[in-house]
């Protein structure tokens, strides 16, 4: 059972079987991503390292309530 907590616009998916059921993008944690944004890597350097699109990176940050300048 997925549940899309952001709408299904949103690449944001909880699911029970993956990540213990923790909000995901592609598999990995939106709070991972947080974390790493909050270091103060770029959005480039995270796609990069976890091969995930900017665009889902941007949902992520966006469920973390991390507003990214376009």
């Amino acid at each position: 059972m997925r549940w899309y907590p952001a709408g299904r616009d949103s690449l944001v998916v909880i699911d029970p079987r993956v990540s213990f059921g923790a909000p995901v993008v592609q598999g990995l944690p939106t709070w991972v991503i947080k974390g790493r944004w909050n270091a103060g890597e770029s959005m480039k350097e995270i796609s990069e390292d976890f091969n995930i699109p900017e665009e889902a990176l941007k949902d992520a940050l966006s469920f973390e309530h991390i507003t990214v300048a376009a």
